[in-house]
């Protein structure tokens, strides 16, 4: 009645739609990809390496960095660590990996878009869920190399590649030799992997690399060549100890959620790491968890998504919607003629017959 009484015909209708649309895509969604597009990352620890070079509060007379590893699918948490750290004293920090959702490119870039509340260099290691569904390629492109080392302050660093539990192959062995060798007289030796080589929870908890004799091979390694500290993750929560006489510290409570959890191990944290005179101090740093795990989880998938819809697949998605929605719309005219037609064709009672 009231399109009637205001005189609008089909014409009118669909203009007045069109204009609706255009002013939702240009006026808010296109607004939204442009400022969330993703550029696209490249070799991001080795610009990340350049920027701790030229830090003046890294120092052979000592420096602090911060480690932490499973923030994967946090918010809260995470991203309220790094905010802490931003404005805290460690010069720089290392992620132990499974930081991403998962191996895909949208996972990784909305876990770079985490990071830009971090102004200070951030290394990262490959952890399962960086190499899953293929993401071992996608690490190499926007992190590079899976496995590296760097200096700081005189402290050699050295980054492995576990292979998702497995242990480095023979190729990266020798490698970790060689670096191993020539840092023989120089200062601390540090190690940053994503599993502990043995299992700080227990033997059957399965936090550790799955080939004992891999673990073992790389710990007699790690006592001849004197390497002062592993870190680790994997395992949710925080544990300190010795495996020979190398110590280590697993760290795994950055925000992935912690089943169970107590005051010993099992809690949020980070690691505040000072290196002076060539020993290596641990402050572990308990931080509050999220006050609902599901609601967390769930705004961060919610976000993840969005991100993903805006920042990488919008034009994709655009066409799949706009042909949908075509394809709703021929089917809702056709649904009407047919309707139509069934509506204007007499019912048997009110056909007339000859002769009555």
């Amino acid at each position: 009645m009231l399109r009637r009484a205001l005189g609008w015909s089909r014409r009118h209708r669909a203009a007045t739609a069109l204009l609706l649309i255009a002013l939702v895509f240009f006026g808010v969604l296109m607004p939204l990809h442009l400022s969330m597009a993703y550029k696209g990352v490249s070799g991001r620890n080795r610009s990340q390496l350049d920027m701790l070079a030229k830090r003046a509060d890294v120092r052979e007379e000592g420096f602090t960095f911060a480690v932490l590893g499973e923030s994967g699918d946090s918010r809260r948490v995470f991203e309220g660590i790094l905010r802490n750290l931003g404005g805290d004293d460690p010069s720089f920090c290392v992620h132990l990996g499974d930081g991403v959702h998962s191996g895909d490119i949208t996972s990784y870039a909305y876990f770079l878009k985490q990071l830009e509340v971090y102004g200070r260099p951030l290394l990262m290691v490959a952890g399962p869920r960086e190499l899953e569904k293929g993401g071992r390629g996608v690490f190499r492109e926007v992190f590079g190399d899976t496995y590296y080392s760097f200096t700081a302050g005189g402290c050699l660093m050295l980054v492995l590649d576990d292979r998702g539990g497995e242990g480095p192959d023979e190729e990266q062995l020798a490698w970790l030799r060689g670096e191993l060798e020539r840092a023989q007289g120089r200062g601390c030796r540090l190690v940053f992997m994503h599993h502990p080589l043995f299992d700080p929870e227990g033997a059957e908890a399965g936090s550790a690399l799955r080939d004992r004799k891999a673990a073992e091979r790389l710990l007699s390694l790690f006592q001849e060549s004197g390497v002062d500290m592993v870190f680790a993750s994997h395992a949710r929560g925080c544990y300190q100890g010795k495996w020979g006489d190398v110590r280590y510290l697993v760290t795994g409570g950055a925000g992935s959620r912690i089943e169970g959890r107590d005051q010993a191990h099992r809690f949020y944290n980070y690691a505040k790491v000072s290196v002076a005179a060539g020993s290596v101090e641990v402050e572990v740093v308990q931080t509050p968890g999220p006050s609902s795990e599901f609601w967390d989880r769930a705004a961060f998938l919610w976000s993840l998504h969005a991100y993903g819809f805006f920042a990488i697949w919008f034009w994709w998605d655009i066409l799949l919607l706009g042909f949908a929605a075509l394809l709703i719309t021929v089917l809702y005219a056709a649904l009407r003629r047919r309707a139509g037609k069934k509506k204007s064709e007499p019912v048997d009672g009110d056909r007339i017959g000859p002769g009555l």
